[in-house]
Order: C-alpha cells, then sequence, then structure tokens
C-alpha cells in the first residue's frame, strides 16, 4: 500500500508539473454512415491479416478497405447471414476468420467463402480470443471445442457476485478476469485466485510492451500494474487539464512510439509514460477533430495507424508516426488563436516571436514558447495599426523596430518596446509622401527603405519619415508600377518583380535599369512576365515564382535563365507563390497545390497536398517562413500550420494490395452466383474463367495503405496483350473489353520500385465461343 500512495504521489506531481512541450496536434479522419457505414455508434473494431478494416457497429457489421465499405446484417431465409445485427465485439484468428459477439450470441465468419456460421444463441457477457476462443456466462469461463463445435466449460469463480465483463491472458500466462460489479480477479497458471480490484465495473485490461497491465473501470478511472506487481491508481481532477478526462475507461492501445492511448466516456487520452502527462483531444467546431468525445474502442493496425470507434460519430483514425503538422485556426480569444484565418508574409524577432501578416486580423504575434498570441489590430485609439490588410513586413532588430506595409494603410512603424505606432501615408500634392497607400514589399538599403507600393518604389528614410521615389529619371520608370516583390542579390543588384512586366534589375551604382521580359522563341529567358517573388540563394543564382510557368532559375555568371515546371520536373503546379532556402540547400515552395520540396542539384521533387495528408486546401501568397530552430510556418486562407523539416522525411510503410469486386459485362459478381465464376472470395482467387460473351469485365481493387503520406502510384499489366505498363491515375478499377479468346494475367504493383508492397495477379481465362470448340 505504501507503494502504491508513493507512486500515486509521484503521478499527480508529475501532471500538475509544467512542460515546454506542445500538445501533439492530430488530424482525425472520418468514416461515417455518409461514407457507407451501416451505423454511427461504433462498438468494435478488428483490423485482419490482410488490413481490411472490420467495424461492428449496433445495426450490422461493416468491412472498410481502404476506398469503400461493405455492410453484413441479417437476411431472410439466408442461413450464411449474420444472425445478429448487433454487434458488440470482433476478434479474429489471423487465419480467414472472425469471430462476433452479438447481443443474442456468438457468431464465426469465414471470410474466404463470406459465410457467417452461428456458434452459439443466448446471453453471453464477454469473449476473448487467445490461440482458443473464450467466453463468459454469468461467473463462468468456456472455450470453444473446434472439434464438438460446443463451448466447453473452462473456468467457474466461486464466491463473487459479479458477472464477468472481460477477459485477458497477459505474457506471463496470467489470465485476468474483470467483473460487472465485484472489481477485478487474476488467475494463475497454477490456478490460485487473487482479488486484485475491488467493487467496480471493469470495461477492459490491456498490456502494452513493458508488460505494464492496464484496467479500465466505468467509475474509478484506470490502474496500472507495472512488471513488478506495484499498482497505481489514476483518476480524472477537475483541477488539472493535463489528469485523465474522465474516470469511464473504456480501451487502451499502444502506439509504435510507446504512448498509451486510452479511450474515455469525455474525450481520447495521450499518455507519456515517461512524464505521465495526459494530452486530452475532445470533438469540437474543427472538421478535424474527434467526431464524438465518447471513443468506445481503438485499435492499431500494421502500419501504425490508429482505428477509433466512437458511440455517435462512427470511425476516426490516424497515424501518431505522420502527424507532423500542428495547426491554428482563427479564435475568438486572443490569446488562443489567430485573428484573421487569412495568414500572409512572415517573420521572426530576436526573441524567436513570429510576426504574423494577416488580411482582416492586423498583425498577430506568435511565442512558440508560451504557444500564445497577442494581436495588434486596427481601432478608433490613435495608437494602434492603420489598417487590418497587412502585406509587408521587415525587422529592424538593432532598433527593435517593426515596419508594416498595409492595404491602403500606407506604411506603419511601431516601437516594440514602447508600443507606440506611427503612421505615414500617402499625401495628393506631396512627392516626399508614399506614391500609394498599397505597400507591398520593404527592403533595407543603407539607413533607408526600399518600399514597395502599388504605383512604383521610392526611397523611405526613417529618421525624416520623407521619401524620394526612385527611377524617375530612367526611360524605363514608366513601367514601373504595381511592384509585387523586391530582391537584392548577392552583388548588391536590386531585383523587382513588376505585374505584367516581368523583372527589373538596378544597380545603385550605374543608376540604371534593366528589364527581363519574356518574349516568345528565347528559351534561356524568362518564361512569366507575371512574377511573384524572388528569391536569392546562397550561390548567388536567383529564382523567380511565376504565376503560371513553374520557376525560373537565373544565373548571373552564364547569364540566362532555366525553367522547371510540371512536364520538365514534376512540380505540383506551375504557380508557385514564394521560395526558401533551407540548411541543406533545397528549395520549400509554396503553390496553390500546397507545397514542395525541390533539391534543384538532384532533380528530385517531393510534393505535398491533400492526398499525402497536407492539412490547408488552399495556401496563400508570400505566407512561408523558416524559422531559426528549423521551423516551417505556412499560411493559407483558413489558418496555419508549422512543422518541422526532419520530420518530413519518414519511413515508408509496408501495406497490401487487394482485388475488391468483379464486374462482368457490368453486373457485380458474387460467390456462387448463376455465373459461376466466383467461389470464393476475390482476395484468395487465382483465377477466374469467362465465357465469350463474358469478355467486358472490371477488376476494382484497393490497399490497406491507410497513411496519405505513404501513398504510391500504382500500375498495371495485362500480360498477353499489354505491351507496357500503365498508371492506374488514382482510379480504382481496371477494365477490359472484347478480348479475344486465350489466357491472360493481370498484375498490378505499385510504380515505386522500391515500394514494401507486393505485386498481386489474376489469371484470366477467356474461352472461345461455342462454335469454335466444335
Amino acid at each position: 500500500m505504501k507503494n502504491t500512495l508513493l507512486l500515486f504521489g509521484l503521478l499527480v506531481l508529475a501532471c500538475i508539473a509544467p512542460t515546454d512541450s506542445a500538445a501533439q496536434n492530430i488530424t482525425f479522419k472520418h468514416l461515417s454512415t455518409d461514407d457507407g457505414l451501416s451505423q454511427i455508434s461504433v462498438n468494435s473494431i478488428y483490423v485482419d491479416e490482410q488490413g481490411l478494416v472490420w467495424i461492428a457497429t449496433r445495426d450490422g457489421l461493416n468491412c472498410y478497405n481502404g476506398s469503400s465499405i461493405q455492410t453484413y446484417k441479417l437476411e431472410k431465409d439466408n442461413p450464411h447471414s449474420l444472425f445478429s445485427n448487433s454487434v458488440l465485439r470482433i476478434t479474429g484468428d489471423g487465419n480467414g476468420h472472425l469471430y462476433l459477439l452479438c447481443m443474442d450470441g456468438v457468431a464465426r465468419f469465414d471470410m474466404d467463402s463470406q459465410h457467417f456460421t452461428t456458434l452459439l444463441h443466448g446471453k453471453v457477457g464477454c469473449m476473448y480470443l487467445h490461440k482458443q476462443l473464450y467466453i463468459a456466462c454469468n461467473n463462468e469461463i468456456f472455450v470453444y471445442n473446434e472439434n464438438t463445435g460446443n463451448f466447453d466449460s473452462y473456468y467457474r469463480m466461486t464466491g463473487t457476485t459479479g458477472s464477468l465483463s472481460c477477459l485477458f491472458r497477459d505474457s506471463k500466462s496470467i489470465f485476468w478476469l474483470g467483473t460487472e460489479s465485484d472489481g477485478l480477479y487474476s488467475l494463475s497458471p497454477g490456478g490460485a485466485l487473487k482479488h486484485m480490484v475491488e467493487r467496480t465495473h471493469i470495461s477492459r485490461i490491456y498490456e502494452d510492451s513493458e508488460n505494464n497491465i492496464w484496467i479500465g473501470t466505468w467509475d474509478n478511472g484506470l490502474f496500472k500494474y507495472d512488471k513488478n506487481g506495484y499498482k497505481v491508481n489514476m483518476k480524472h481532477d477537475p483541477a488539472n487539464p493535463h489528469s485523465l478526462s474522465s474516470d469511464f475507461v473504456r480501451c487502451f492501445c499502444e502506439d509504435n512510439q510507446g504512448n498509451l492511448w486510452i479511450g474515455t466516456m469525455n474525450g481520447l487520452n495521450q499518455y507519456n509514460k515517461k512524464t505521465h502527462r495526459f494530452v486530452n483531444f475532445k470533438h469540437d467546431n474543427s472538421p478535424h477533430s474527434l467526431s464524438h468525445s465518447s471513443v468506445w474502442c481503438i485499435q492499431k493496425d500494421s502500419q501504425g495507424t490508429l482505428w477509433l470507434g466512437t458511440y455517435f460519430g462512427g470511425v476516426n483514425y490516424f497515424n501518431p508516426e505522420y502527424e507532423i503538422y500542428t495547426v491554428y485556426h482563427q479564435s475568438d480569444k486572443e490569446k488562443e488563436g489567430l485573428s484573421s484565418p487569412i495568414v500572409g508574409n512572415m517573420l521572426e524577432d530576436k526573441e524567436g516571436k513570429l510576426w504574423i501578416c494577416t488580411e482582416g486580423g492586423g498583425v498577430n504575434v506568435f511565442d512558440p514558447k508560451t504557444e500564445q498570441f497577442k494581436w495588434y489590430t486596427h481601432s478608433a485609439d490613435a495608437n494602434s495599426i492603420s489598417h487590418n490588410n497587412i502585406k509587408a513586413i521587415y525587422y529592424d532588430a538593432g532598433y527593435d523596430i517593426m515596419w508594416l506595409g498595409t492595404h491602403l494603410g500606407g506604411l506603419n512603424r511601431l516601437d516594440i518596446r514602447s508600443g507606440r505606432f506611427t503612421h505615414y501615408k500617402k499625401e495628393e500634392g506631396n512627392p516626399e509622401t508614399l506614391p500609394s497607400d498599397i505597400v507591398r514589399d520593404i527592403l533595407p538599403y543603407k539607413d533607408s527603405l526600399i518600399i514597395a507600393t502599388q504605383n512604383g518604389v521610392c526611397l523611405f528614410s526613417p529618421e525624416s519619415g520623407k521619401c524620394r521615389q526612385l527611377f524617375k529619371n530612367d526611360k524605363l520608370s514608366g513601367l514601373i508600377r504595381m511592384v509585387a516583390d523586391l530582391e537584392f542579390d548577392s552583388q548588391g543588384i536590386l531585383w523587382l518583380a513588376v505585374s505584367g512586366e516581368g523583372v527589373f534589375s538596378y544597380d545603385f551604382t550605374e543608376k540604371k535599369l534593366h528589364q527581363y521580359k519574356y518574349k516568345e522563341g528565347y528559351p534561356n529567358g524568362i518564361s512569366n512576365n507575371n512574377i511573384n517573388s524572388i528569391m536569392s540563394d546562397c550561390h548567388g543564382k536567383l529564382w523567380f515564382c511565376t504565376s503560371g510557368s513553374g520557376l525560373d532559375c537565373y544565373d548571373p555568371i552564364k547569364q540566362q535563365f532555366t525553367n522547371y515546371d510540371i512536364d520538365n520536373c514534376g512540380l505540383a503546379s506551375n504557380c508557385i507563390y514564394k521560395a526558401c532556402e533551407t540548411e541543406g540547400h533545397e528549395l520549400l515552395l509554396i503553390t496553390n497545390q500546397g507545397f514542395s520540396r525541390f533539391n534543384h542539384e538532384t532533380g528530385k521533387i517531393q510534393n505535398y497536398n491533400a492526398e499525402n495528408g497536407f492539412p490547408l486546401t488552399a495556401v496563400n501568397e508570400n505566407a512561408l517562413y523558416i524559422a531559426k530552430n528549423k521551423t516551417v510556418f505556412l499560411g493559407g486562407v483558413r489558418g496555419m500550420i508549422t512543422f518541422s523539416l526532419d520530420k518530413l522525411s519518414v519511413d515508408a510503410k509496408p501495406y497490401n494490395i487487394y482485388w475488391t469486386k468483379l464486374l462482368v459485362n457490368g453486373t457485380a459478381i458474387k460467390i456462387n452466383d448463376e455465373t459461376g465464376i466466383l467461389f470464393q472470395s476475390l482476395r484468395t482467387t487465382p483465377q477466374i474463367t469467362l465465357n465469350a460473351n463474358q469478355s467486358m469485365f472490371s477488376l476494382y481493387f484497393s490497399t490497406s495503405n491507410y497513411v496519405p503520406e505513404n501513398k504510391e502510384e500504382l500500375e498495371y499489366f495485362l500480360e498477353g496483350f499489354s505491351k507496357k505498363w500503365t498508371g492506374t491515375q488514382g482510379q480504382p478499377v481496371i477494365t477490359y473489353t472484347n478480348l479475344n479468346p486465350g489466357t491472360y494475367t493481370l498484375r498490378l504493383r505499385s510504380s515505386n520500385k522500391n515500394s514494401l508492397s507486393h505485386e498481386i495477379a489474376m489469371k484470366i481465362e477467356v474461352l472461345p465461343p461455342f462454335y469454335r470448340t466444335v
């Protein structure tokens, strides 16, 4: 008892102790009735040996194959159908069989024949599979006898008032017995019964990789027994936000990183066994939150994805190893989020705080240490920002001054120490003021600032507050109006991106402009006259992000441009908003289709978008920044995300490819139907034979890869017909029509030669017409 109290005290102190680590931000994916789920309340989930996800609901059994859901229910006059639609628990033997605990008894499902067999009618308290199938009725345990088809008595508890609610055999062969009201018992291999926890309803028993035993209860939190037998009771503490979120604990699952995930009546809990800290996840208004806070079950698949069943929210799933993005949304509370969902330019001050330009919400300051925000917004107060639409930002670290360019509000100077704003705006008829109140970029030059506006460029003196129009004596000055971006190259030459006019360079020594404009028939020239932004890299080359032609690289030594686009290097989009150079000399690009990592030395490119887990639906121009600690900040029109470049490189995961459905002449083929084509599950069928009038067929397929970041393109080849492999183009079906009589083999594989998946094949025999056989 002394050891128990001591561990509990240490646990409480650890939970209350502050921590610098931010909570993991999870993007939950969902399966609901909209996706074909038969019912929204999920009681149990099981992932079989092929990677198919089986989902038990109060109205039927469901099978999710990665692209669609098949439902199994009671069918009148079909002795091989499910006998009860209310399925409480699923487990499997890893050899093609599922076992189902239903409201009215126990059933077995043969995945090969797709037949259900009712093993037992009647009330059953719980079911457990460990080499053999065990069930409990009242206070007695039975084991299924494969030879007789009966359940034989295994153990009967005496002296207890509670019916058995759950069973578990641990790695030491100790049988743990949970009851509905009399707590927890352990049954040793020698038959000694010990009362471990008294007077509570036991809901679940689980053993982790360190051989700790975790016990979930209905109203008494959770109990942990370590391998030395020490017991700790963890409960909800209303005063501690990092305690267990509910004392009604339903399920446990350990992820591949050693964290324990706990499903409760009031949220999902992540428990770090080293820090003893709980992080709680509940349903909120975010589209990527838990669909419902009441979590009934958790199951881990072979890739490490966790599948959660909820009471009123269907299925939720995510992979903790791939949760690399932290998302920040707009909030009504200043400290908790952004003042506007539309994020633009960003930079870091000398304290490591991130200054975020927004459209409609002024400037936000994010402190990574506290995970809190501070807003600077326009108000009636004279000492506020002049406009809430912020387009440009520059930080003078020496004076701790932040310069802000607004859309229609001119230029703002913020003295961070005093909090005082000074405004500089265009005055009609005064050439020493801004040429426009729309400021697009700010760049330091000696003791002045170069200001790019909607109506040209000026040199601004912070000391006097006066402007001097640049280039007005140059013959090309009339072309410089809407300036999108400014950049100095390694030689001190100023480069300007001017909408519709390409780019200009300006040498302050020679005081002369030079224009680079797209001309058809000049392959070494600039590819587009609309440049979104310019970046100078560590080698002195300039990169131009175009609006429609990809990325241009200018080599000042060769004085020529090289273009990179969708066709010649695999960019996801030809509309590039901004580029940043990483410490490894890669380019990080944001586009209208997500973002990309581009190694221009090797030509390797990796695109990130919604299909492989990128959480922003639309990226905003200029909304890219790499902090000193290599954290990437990326903004869109619905918030901001952060991630570490190091975490983008994750290990590939193995997965299975399998056939899911066969259509012949437009009709779905079922096992043992009148066509005589299928006699067992399509996944285990090596060959099909088609008559001459059945030569139009479609084979659907899917994979057990549920991690978008691990997605690979598939390709197929029909031996006896094809001459090359053909990509599936993201479609889940392969169709052939009017094949000549003969024997073919349809092969399907990943197009990635280093894939951890395996090729599958289907032999297809097309018979000749009857008249050709006589």
